[in-house]
């Protein structure tokens, strides 16, 4: 019952009191993070700079799976290795793939026929580990709060640990439990999507790829480690991003309910609605030439002729995406390493993605880009 689908009153403190985890102060402790985590993954694909083609979103989601471990609990599972098997990390995975197996059988929408089913108890077992590790790490990182301070960046469960509400009281074990799985669910598939859905735009547009480059070298340049305030100093790389995001968003829809009535011209309540991100960003009426990709759509000028509304990767309102500032500097940190180091082909013998709305949005064929090492 975390942040995601909790509602009402409880929505409303847990949503004040996770904020002050997402403030600046915070992530710019998680730029080391990012880049250590994104090293690892380039080393791993140097060794297929030869013309390989290299499928790049199981990497990159065990990539952002890495970092989000480490942002969130302080867990180095060394899961980017080749061969590394971890209960942990293979249980996220179980879970996400029997998530989305139920999703799409209406039969297992009802509780009791998906716990009969082989995946129903694929899920459970797994929920059960994931649940229980959580548990342990905030018992004792409870005991150890004194030392939380000494030697380490403040994590995402230090911060739920030490936040309080305007009474003084902070959040159930429980409570915390809940949050910390949330954030590494919500954030780390939907991540991974916008992430190799990215790479794949540098390598289908290459002016566009040259351009992100040269605006990394002025700002980057030969740095070893990457910092916070580079990040800021990116326009080209931001405006590619959220092209990007446009016309591949990760969650490629929401779901609202309203609880009073809306004159539009007549929305009852309550109704559950459901608002198709994919659809809205790649509408005509919305986007002049909505299938073309371009960068510019979000230039500064750009931007203030259009309504707010008609752009949303990360949701809109008050129910928007917390985590926003998080992604979004995880997939600077990725391009900024990935274009200093390769450049990107596309594959012309592998058949162009095929997107697939799962719980987030993939490709159904894997997405295959070819390395040249600069």
């Amino acid at each position: 019952d975390g942040l995601l689908v909790s509602h009402g009153s409880k929505w409303r403190r847990n949503r004040h009191l996770l904020t002050k985890a997402f403030h600046f102060d915070i992530l710019k402790q998680y730029t080391k993070v990012f880049d250590a985590c994104c090293k690892t993954m380039l080393e791993k694909w140097s060794r297929k700079c030869d013309g390989s083609t290299v499928e790049v979103f199981r990497p990159v989601s065990l990539m952002t799976l890495d970092s989000m471990l480490q942002c969130a609990i302080s867990c180095e599972t060394e899961c980017q290795q080749e061969g590394n098997s971890n209960a942990y990390t293979d249980a996220v995975f179980t879970l996400t793939t029997t998530a989305m197996k139920r999703i799409f059988n209406p039969f297992c929408h009802v509780d009791w026929i998906f716990a009969m089913t082989k995946s129903g108890r694929q899920f459970k077992a797994a929920a059960k580990l994931i649940h229980e590790f959580d548990e342990k790490v905030i018992r004792e990182r409870r005991q150890e709060n004194k030392k939380i301070l000494d030697g380490r960046y403040l994590d995402f469960l230090d911060m739920l640990i030490l936040t309080r509400d305007d009474d003084g009281k902070g959040l159930t074990e429980r409570e915390i439990r809940d949050e910390v799985d949330t954030f590494l669910f919500e954030g780390h598939d939907t991540t991974a999507s916008g992430i190799a859905w990215s790479l794949y735009c540098l390598a289908a547009n290459e002016e566009y790829q040259e351009k992100c480059r040269e605006e990394i070298e002025q700002v980057v340049g030969s740095k070893d480690a990457l910092e916070w305030q580079d990040l800021s100093k990116l326009p080209f790389v931001t405006m590619f991003i959220k092209e990007v995001l446009r016309l591949y968003p990760p969650v490629f829809a929401v779901a609202r309910r309203t609880e009073q009535p809306v004159k539009f011209p007549v929305v009852d309540a309550p109704l559950n609605i459901g608002i198709p991100i994919m659809t809205l960003h790649r509408n005509e009426q919305v986007w002049e030439d909505a299938k073309v990709f371009d960068p510019y759509r979000f230039s500064t000028e750009n931007c203030a002729k259009r309504s707010p509304y008609a752009y949303l990767p990360f949701s809109a309102g008050p129910r928007n995406c917390i985590g926003q500032n998080f992604a979004m500097a995880e997939l600077k940190t990725v391009l900024v390493r990935t274009l200093l180091k390769y450049k990107l082909y596309v594959d012309n013998q592998c058949p162009d993605p095929k997107m697939s709305p799962m719980i987030v949005l993939k490709s159904l064929n894997g997405i295959h880009i070819k390395l040249k090492k600069i």
